[in-house]
């Protein structure tokens, strides 16, 4: 919720255009920086994009950093920022950190990473976006994980970023899709409906999920183009692209 952030500093989510909840966020961050209500022009946003996307055109700082470097470059900003507030309690988690490796993978100079960590330290309430399609990455977790720390670091937690409540619908986790996996090797699984996913590219192959689908007896696969998942399902169900359906997104539970 960035309605009430004083600095927004997105890695690369595009939370306007493409983001979890674009109208949403859009709407927060007009109100953030709402003239009427902020005599300094309200909250200041930073885009970290490999290109300029919506949410770069509309930042007041692009930084065009290298892509696939916004995890390295969300955890060295994050030590900064802990040694700039004399931060305790994440010296483990910061461990791998490293500023000048950050700076040299993201192609950005030294005064540039210097400016945003100080912008950060100084910020009231600040809030860092993690990356999107970047999230699909081989580095995708790593970053999620590090731009999250960064929000910790920021004292965002709590703030502007909060948790589901614990009576929000179960969502499954990798546990829950290895223990499947387990089930459909054992052949306790007879049909596998699967619907707008491709797990065997998506999943580790240390997850066995390919192995494992050739033990199902019916795998359907739901997909609007031929992926590797859909390459070895039994049955291809046509579905439609985005372009050319109109139903419900749910950015979050009970939304």
């Amino acid at each position: 919720d960035v309605s009430g952030a004083d600095l927004v500093i997105d890695f690369g989510s595009d939370f306007l255009d493409t983001g979890s909840s674009p109208t949403e966020h859009a709407g927060q961050l007009a109100k953030s920086r709402d003239v009427s209500s902020h005599r300094d022009g309200g909250a200041r946003l930073i885009a970290v994009s490999a290109r300029q996307n919506l949410t770069a055109s509309n930042a007041d700082h692009w930084v065009p950093a290298a892509p696939g470097s916004e995890g390295v470059l969300a955890l060295a900003l994050a030590k900064a920022v802990a040694d700039r507030k004399g931060a305790t309690g994440f010296g483990s988690a910061l461990a791998g950190a490293n500023v000048a490796k950050a700076i040299a993978a993201a192609g950005i100079s030294q005064k540039l990473f210097d400016h945003i960590a100080d912008k950060l330290a100084a910020a009231k309430h600040a809030v860092a976006l993690p990356p999107g399609i970047a999230a699909s990455s081989t580095a995708g977790a790593g970053a999620a994980a590090a731009v999250l720390l960064l929000n910790a670091v920021v004292g965002a937690i709590g703030d502007s970023v909060t948790y589901p409540a614990e009576d929000a619908p179960k969502r499954s986790s990798l546990k829950d899709v290895l223990a499947l996996v387990e089930a459909m090797k054992a052949g306790r699984v007879d049909c596998l409906l699967i619907h707008d996913l491709n797990p065997v590219f998506s999943l580790p192959a240390s997850a066995g999920f390919a192995e494992a689908l050739s033990k199902v007896g019916l795998v359907v696969s739901f997909a609007s183009l031929e992926d590797e998942t859909s390459a070895v399902a039994g049955m291809l169900l046509p579905d439609h692209t985005p372009m050319e359906s109109w139903g419900d997104a749910s950015p979050r539970p009970g939304v």
